[in-house]
């Protein structure tokens, strides 16, 4: 069973006794591992930039803004009016809607045409 030690160079990776370097050591030490370059956020230059654009996480939520709890409330309360208004609608339409047996009745026919065409393509 082959021994193994620390690398010298990273001290982080093992490598089999008898060997200069650990093989991820290696592939830098030959140019062979490519390093990307992380782009830095070009506002606060602390943090590394989101793929596909120049700023950090943090400095996007900066620029866009966060909604205060004022406007939250606000939001909140023309949803909630909506909603009502769209129940009410609602409930004045189906009372204004009388039904029709003559539709209803021809829409039966149609659903039982449409199974009977399903069962025949089955």
């Amino acid at each position: 069973m082959p021994k193994f030690v620390k690398c010298p160079r990273c001290d982080l990776n093992y490598m089999p006794v008898g060997e200069k370097y650990c093989k991820v050591c290696m592939e830098e030490v030959r140019g062979d591992r490519g390093t990307e370059d992380v782009e830095m956020c070009s506002v606060c230059k602390e943090f590394p930039a989101l793929p596909g654009r120049d700023v950090c996480l943090m400095c996007l939520k900066d620029m866009e803004g966060t909604p205060s709890e004022e406007e939250n409330e606000a939001q909140a309360a023309m949803i909630a009016a909506e909603t009502e208004d769209e129940e009410t609608t609602e409930d004045a339409d189906a009372a204004e809607i009388p039904e029709d047996e003559e539709l209803n009745s021809k829409l039966r026919d149609a659903e039982s045409e449409l199974k009977s065409v399903e069962d025949l393509v089955e």
